[in-house]
């Protein structure tokens, strides 16, 4: 499944760049420009003088392409388009480890004397090296655009701790706390919050007739407001089974004042339903507000409340999941 993941990315990547190749060379015969290299850095103002230029001269049609195949490489021209699934692809790669020595041992011909060497030095792990080094968490991203194949509920947990984590403690404390979670059930506490992790209590809806369903994956605890937090399952005759129902709502809070020691007139419980095999954009946000992260994602991760990569992730959901 990795294998087809890692193929299809290619396969699309590869689209992508004569899709811009196209729309450059449109570009370039619409504006009269010889080289490629003139569009770089210009702005769309300057696209729109030229537009305007050949309105004026009459060239409507010509005026239209280029304006439409300056929209499209607005969009996937930017070397930031799909960054983090081209990221998550070389990821993937060094996971299957059978890529490795596809990169290394080139005979290179030196331009000046024109001796052939063998060249040794292997990018693909200088690559690899600096994707870990600054995208410590690319496990979770990697899981969460689906390419895993079993689902993302364990990245889950571990993205939501590392920002409740990041976002309330500091420094020293925070990397202690997130070395050291606090048992198996309890992810993250402190005295007004608490994740609790019911992967380990109740077993898997697929697994047994008897499961309990509508309880969630897990549980966070913020005062009186209580989140329960769970991936869909792939198996749609299940899901209607993992909503939880209004006695179970209820039955939740009263559970909860007994054990929290807060009044029942004070709890609120709401379900976050997450996609089922990927977590897109709209879902992430919605999961960052239930948490208590509600600024910007730009100030969040400059914060570093939030991993490095997620205020770049644009995932987006496959049309069967979409319903």
């Amino acid at each position: 499944q990795q294998l087809h993941h890692i193929r299809k990315h290619m396969t699309d990547q590869c689209e992508i760049l004569d899709k811009v190749a196209e729309d450059k060379t449109v570009l370039m015969q619409c504006l009269n420009i010889r080289e490629a290299e003139e569009l770089s850095g210009r702005s769309r103002a300057w696209l729109q003088s030229r537009v305007d230029a050949l309105r004026w001269e009459g060239k409507v049609a010509d005026a239209k392409a280029a304006r439409e195949a300056w929209v499209r490489l607005e969009q996937y021209g930017n070397r930031d388009y799909r960054l983090l699934e081209r990221v998550c692809a070389v990821y993937s790669m060094a996971r299957l480890n059978t890529f490795a020595d596809a990169f290394s041992n080139f005979i290179v011909e030196d331009s000046g004397t024109k001796k052939l060497t063998l060249e040794k030095e292997n990018p693909f792990q200088k690559a690899l090296e600096v994707i870990l080094t600054s995208m410590p968490t690319i496990d979770v991203c990697y899981e969460f655009l689906g390419l895993g194949g079993s689902g993302y509920t364990n990245a889950l947990k571990r993205y939501i701790r590392y920002c409740l984590v990041a976002s309330r403690q500091s420094g020293e404390e925070a990397r202690v706390t997130s070395l050291n979670p606090l048992s198996s059930r309890i992810l993250y506490s402190s005295p007004t919050e608490v994740l609790f992790d019911l992967t380990q209590v109740n077993p898997s809806a697929e697994d047994s007739d008897e499961a309990s369903h509508g309880v969630g994956d897990l549980i966070y605890v913020s005062s009186g407001a209580v989140t329960l937090i769970s991936a869909a399952s792939p198996n749609r005759h299940v899901r209607s089974l993992q909503v939880p129902s209004r006695r179970q709502l209820e039955g939740i809070a009263r559970r909860l004042c007994l054990v929290m020691d807060i009044p029942m007139g004070d709890v609120k419980v709401q379900f976050l339903y997450l996609p089922p095999t990927a977590m897109d954009a709209d879902s992430l946000s919605r999961l960052h507000r239930a948490i208590g992260l509600v600024e910007p994602l730009d100030a969040l991760s400059e914060k570093g409340h939030i991993p490095e990569w997620a205020s770049l992730y644009n995932g987006a959901l496959a049309r069967s999941e979409e319903h």
